[in-house]
């Protein structure tokens, strides 16, 4: 597995415009509903042959455990971390933001101990994950 791709966000377009960069021609394409399937369902598929070529590409859609809202299915996050953590030398982390959205991140990095105290307020826990991923990237 050469690259993992977290794409985030509210606009369906972008998101669907960013799959297309990233989707090559003949490449199998596999999409998950991850309010109806477990995400191990996904890493299962992820650490398969592809049965149709050399390449696939597994979408997963509604990714609900990553957010603050209530997700329907008890996820198998442990399964996940252990997946990904055993591969973390074959991983990058790119983050892109909108003009002017990067310095905002750095200043408000600062204050980041404070906000985990509001961790469990939805804006303060998706303000605590990008944060998080900020560190990850700088001690990288």
């Amino acid at each position: 597995m050469e690259n993992i791709y977290l794409i985030y966000g509210s606009d369906y377009s972008l998101i669907k415009r960013r799959i297309n960069l990233i989707k090559k021609d003949n490449q199998e394409l596999v999409r998950y509903d991850l309010t109806e399937c477990n995400v191990s369902e996904l890493i299962d598929d992820a650490s398969s042959i592809s049965m149709f070529g050399e390449e696939k590409l597994l979408i997963g859609e509604n990714a609900l455990f990553l957010t603050s809202n209530v997700d329907p299915i008890s996820h198998n996050l442990d399964y996940l971390e252990k997946y990904f953590g055993f591969r973390t030398a074959y991983c990058n982390l790119h983050i892109k933001y909108r003009p002017g959205f990067e310095r905002l991140f750095k200043v408000l990095d600062r204050f980041r101990n404070v906000f985990l105290n509001f961790d469990q307020i939805g804006i303060f826990h998706q303000l605590n994950a990008v944060l998080k991923m900020e560190a990850y990237v700088r001690n990288k």
